[in-house]
């Protein structure tokens, strides 16, 4: 098994522009619920993307996981699983 945060900051280490980074827990919580909100626009859909906020020890800030496999299973079709890596998030 893989810890993704360690995965998250062995990225950040590479390219600090690849993950998006927040200094407060709340910034990162307002930025999900504009991504979901554009995620669901892009697939014409009203299902509740679930998101993990965590930590990252390192750098002392906070990032944002998306959970695409669980809204694929709720929304019952599939999409373009690249959507939110391409605007500098993590997705599982």
């Amino acid at each position: 098994m893989t810890n993704l945060v360690a995965k998250i900051e062995a990225r950040l280490t590479e390219n600090k522009a690849s993950v998006k980074t927040y200094t407060a827990y709340d910034s990162a919580v307002t930025v999900d619920e504009q991504q979901s909100s554009g995620f669901n626009e892009f697939n014409g859909t009203d299902v509740d993307v679930e998101y993990i906020v965590v930590f990252l020890p390192t750098t002392q800030r906070w990032s944002v996981v998306f959970n695409l496999s669980k809204w694929s299973m709720r929304a019952n079709t599939g999409t373009y699983i690249g959507w939110f890596a391409q605007k500098g998030f993590c997705s599982i």
